[in-house]
């Protein structure tokens, strides 16, 4: 919505600077396409707001949040309307100040927002990563056998998507043992341990020593989501039974198991 409304008013803006200047066809079908898109998209941004408020269940805040941007939404007109703005001396749109306004009262907006959406981005983009653990290692011809190994090569992979990841020089302390993870992504607060199985037997064993080692990292202030990679080959249960003992084994929301195929 944002890139359409500013594309939309820098038109406008060439229109007042350049002079004898004649809108022809393209430019004018270019307009209402941009316009359209905007609407479009306003109306759908409107449904999706809607349904998260109302998942919420805060029915006065979402009563209110109707009445007031639903008369922007009855024309297209309505929905472009701007308002020159003293501090920047740009346009901006009413509509997309006022949907703002309301979710700045939701953690993931407001003045923390920008962070939280690139914090939410860099996650995305870890767990594809290691959700892709025994691609990478093929494509570098890793042929693993030891969890060393296994995370050595997707530590490569990290550093370049994430230049501070780090292995860890200093372990986790507690008073009886001390928890070194393997990849360390301080600017996603993540921490990752990787471990390595080729029969059922080992994968238990492995699976329990997450378990046993996850109040010991709950410690660190800085760290606050953990993954925990089990490299397996063959595969020895498939991800839908990993995932059902996973979840049975009732580990930490902030912990998440996956289960990869080399």
């Amino acid at each position: 919505m944002g890139s359409s409304f500013y594309g939309l008013h820098q038109r406008y803006e060439m229109d007042n600077y350049a002079r004898n200047y004649e809108i022809d066809d393209e430019e004018e079908e270019i307009r209402y396409l941009t316009k359209t898109s905007f609407y479009t998209n306003a109306k759908s941004v409107f449904i999706l707001i809607c349904n998260y408020i109302e998942e919420k269940n805060h029915n006065f805040y979402l009563a209110d949040f109707k009445n007031k941007i639903e008369p922007y939404l009855s024309t297209m007109e309505d929905a472009l309307r701007g308002e020159l703005n003293d501090f920047d001396g740009e346009v901006h749109s009413e509509l997309i100040d006022e949907i703002s306004n309301f979710l700045n009262a939701y953690e993931f907006f407001g003045e923390q927002g920008y962070e939280y959406l690139l914090r939410r981005s860099g996650i995305i983009y870890l767990e594809n990563i290691l959700e892709n653990t025994a691609v990478i290692l093929n494509e570098l011809n890793k042929n693993p056998n030891s969890e060393t190994q296994v995370y050595k090569g997707v530590k490569v992979v990290c550093k370049g998507t994430f230049p501070e990841a780090q292995h860890p020089t200093s372990p986790f302390i507690s008073t009886a043992k001390e928890y070194k993870p393997d990849i360390l992504i301080p600017h996603l607060n993540c921490a990752i341990e990787y471990k390595y199985a080729t029969d059922e037997n080992r994968l238990k064993e492995v699976i329990d020593q997450i378990l046993i080692d996850v109040k010991g990292y709950s410690t660190n202030d800085t760290y606050k989501i953990f993954y925990a990679v089990f490299y397996v080959k063959p595969d020895i249960w498939g991800r839908k039974k990993f995932e059902k003992v996973w979840k049975e084994k009732g580990f930490p929301k902030n912990w998440k198991g996956i289960y990869v195929v080399g």
